[in-house]
C-alpha cells in the first residue's frame, strides 16, 4: 500500500524537468460487478499496480512488480543439472506499447494511450513490434503512460531460462529477485526475477527466471538506450 500511494514524479517529457507531473504511483479506478467472478474481479485490481498473486507457505500473497534487491545467489555451487535458456525474440521485444483504457474527460468512453521508443524502432531495424494491453480500472492519461512505458521497457530484458539447482533453492519465493552467476552462460551476477518453483522427485528444485533490470522502473530512461546482452561470452556472429 505505501508503495502504491508513494507520490511520484512522471516525466511527460523523459529528460525534461519543465514537463512533468506529480501523482501516486497507483490508483484504482475500478467498478466491479458481484455477476463477474471473483477471479474476474481480482485480475481487474491487480492490473492497476502491475501485482501478482503467488501461493506459498499456505497463504496468498501480494507481489507488486517494482524495484528490488537480490535476496539469493545462484552459483556454480547450488547449481546442478542443465539449461534452459530462451532468448529474446521479435514475439517478445516491442518498441511500442498501446494501452486501452478508460478516458473519464470523455464521458468514460474507451480510449487509446500508445508509449513508443524511436531508440528501439531503430534497434529493430525499423520494423514496428507492438503489444496491446488493457488497462480497464485506471482512468488517468499519466498513470497509463506509465504502465506502458515499463512494459515497453521490460520487453527489452526478455531473456529467460530454467535451471536445477539444490534444494537451497526453496529459500526462494515466486517473485524474488536473485543473481545468477555461471561461467556456461557467461553470467556474472546476472539478476533474474523467479517466476516458477518446481519441487522435483530428487530433493532439487527447478527454478523459472526472467531478467530483472532496475532501468525497467526508471521512468527518465524509458527510451534512451537499448538493453545489452547480458553475458560475458563473445558475439556468436563475430568470427
Amino acid at each position: 500500500a505505501n508503495y502504491c500511494d508513494q507520490v511520484i514524479t512522471i516525466p511527460l517529457i523523459p529528460g525534461s524537468a519543465l514537463f512533468e507531473i506529480n501523482q501516486r504511483r497507483y490508483a484504482c479506478d475500478a467498478l466491479l460487478s458481484p455477476e463477474d467472478t471473483a477471479l474476474d474481479n481480482l485480475k481487474v485490481l491487480l492490473g492497476t499496480c502491475r501485482g501478482a498473486l503467488v501461493f506459498s507457505g499456505g497463504l496468498y500473497k501480494l507481489k507488486i512488480d517494482k524495484p528490488e534487491v537480490s535476496t539469493f545467489s545462484l552459483t556454480e555451487d547450488n547449481i546442478v543439472g542443465g539449461w534452459n535458456i530462451q532468448l529474446e525474440s521479435s514475439q517478445s521485444r516491442f518498441n511500442r506499447v498501446t494501452a486501452n483504457w478508460i478516458n473519464p474527460n470523455t464521458r468514460y468512453q474507451d480510449d487509446v494511450g500508445i508509449v513508443d521508443s524511436a531508440t528501439f524502432l531503430i534497434a529493430d531495424d525499423d520494423e514496428l513490434l507492438e503489444a496491446k494491453i488493457d488497462l480497464p480500472a485506471t482512468c488517468n492519461p499519466f498513470r497509463v503512460g506509465h504502465i506502458a512505458g515499463m512494459v515497453l521497457r521490460q520487453s527489452r530484458y526478455s531473456l529467460q531460462c530454467e535451471v536445477t539447482c539444490t534444494i537451497e533453492g526453496l529459500t526462494c519465493e515466486v517473485f524474488d529477485v536473485i543473481s545468477v552467476t555461471h561461467e556456461t552462460p557467461g553470467w556474472t551476477n546476472q539478476l533474474f526475477r523467479v517466476m516458477g518453483i518446481t519441487l522435483e522427485s530428487d530433493d532439487q528444485v527447478r527454478l523459472q527466471l526472467t531478467q530483472y533490470a532496475d532501468d525497467v522502473y526508471d521512468l527518465d530512461s524509458q527510451n534512451e538506450e537499448d538493453s545489452p546482452p547480458p553475458t560475458a561470452l563473445p558475439d556468436p556472429r563475430v568470427v
